[in-house]
């Protein structure tokens, strides 16, 4: 912070862990850190983390291994992003998760099924040109895979029927309920979590 009380937020390093990543070793490559760019301990009141036990164990966690290694008091936060994550993974509702990976997998991962499947597309005039995978890894894509496979539903409930699959699911006006709403819940928190990232944001307003 300025003189004239300006915030300047900067990524300061990034170090690479070849081996273990224990709370321990977390530690020591803050520390490094500190030292290499001659940052006093004392300057340090604030620790933000995400959930992984190697940072917010009890006992031997980073950020218990660093309230103890120093000689004042810090406030540590769980990571108010990575919150939304969990939310995102509560609400997955398998029944309709487990439908529309499935059918998109269906469509996507033959050639032929998905050659066939855009061709049904450009006849029907789509406004949507494919459907997208879902990735477990980049938890986002949960919004994106939803809200398009909603947007496709007519010609996805079209293409097993030509292709003589069983749509009994992708008629059942519960389960399309329920994919509705799921829809709306990721898609919420997807609009959420990208409002709560950027620079020059206060956590009290993000709280």
């Amino acid at each position: 912070m300025t003189s004239n009380f300006k915030v300047i937020e900067e990524l300061l390093d990034i170090n690479h862990m070849k081996d273990t990543t224990r709370g321990e070793d977390i530690l020591s490559e803050v520390k490094k850190a500190l030292v290499k760019f001659e940052l006093p301990e004392k300057k340090l009141c604030v620790v933000t983390t995400d959930g992984a036990s190697a940072l917010t164990g009890k006992n031997i966690g980073f950020t218990a291994l660093l309230k103890k290694s120093i000689n004042h008091e810090i406030i540590s936060y769980h990571c108010i992003i990575h919150q939304e994550q969990l939310c995102a993974k509560v609400l997955e509702m398998n029944n309709v998760m487990e439908l529309v990976i499935h059918t998109v997998n269906f469509i996507r991962s033959r050639d032929l099924n998905h050659r066939q499947f855009k061709q049904l597309l450009e006849g029907c005039g789509s406004e949507a040109e494919d459907v997208i995978y879902f990735s477990q890894v980049r938890w986002l894509s949960r919004a994106a895979t939803l809200k398009r496979f909603w947007i496709l539903l007519p010609e996805i409930g079209l293409f097993p029927k030509i292709k003589r699959k069983d749509t009994s699911l992708l008629e059942n006006i519960d389960c399309l309920n329920d994919l509705a709403f799921l829809i709306d819940m990721t898609q919420m928190l997807m609009e959420l979590n990208l409002k709560l990232q950027g620079k020059d944001q206060l956590i009290s307003k993000l709280f």
